[in-house]
């Protein structure tokens, strides 16, 4: 946010979008309340493996549009390298752990449901931005 000119006060005051906030919890209660392979679905699949796409189109628009250099950015980026890395460590568990047809059902619920919250949020991002 200081990068974007927002003094460190800032932070405090910033509005959590109801669709962040249906993300975040979204997320905590498939980590906590499913079984391993929902969640391990809602992880890997559902959150890592988009990470580095998502985050890609995303420097290229803050790059394109605000004054922000490669320092600013550098979050987005680090995620990007990382979370390919994470991808492969969770295809490893995915392969030792989904042997099942079921197994199979059930990591693939837990990802759908993550991108299901991923779209909410993105949707509810796209309306603070630019409106209904």
């Amino acid at each position: 946010m200081k990068a974007l000119g927002l003094p460190d006060e800032a932070w405090g005051r910033v509005k959590i979008l109801p669709e962040t906030s249906r993300f975040i919890e979204g997320h905590k209660e498939m980590t906590r309340g499913k079984d391993f392979l929902f969640a391990l679905g809602a992880i890997g699949p559902g959150h890592e493996f988009s990470i580095p796409t998502m985050f890609a189109y995303l420097i290229e628009g803050l790059k394109k549009n605000t004054s922000l250099t490669d320092e600013d950015v550098e979050y987005f980026s680090l995620h990007i390298v990382e979370d390919v890395e994470h991808a492969v460590v969770f295809n490893k568990l995915i392969s030792r752990h989904v042997e099942t047809e079921e197994g199979q059902k059930r990591l693939r619920e837990g990802a759908l449901q993550s991108l299901a919250y991923r779209k909410t949020f993105w949707d509810g991002l796209h309306r603070a931005v630019f409106g209904a």
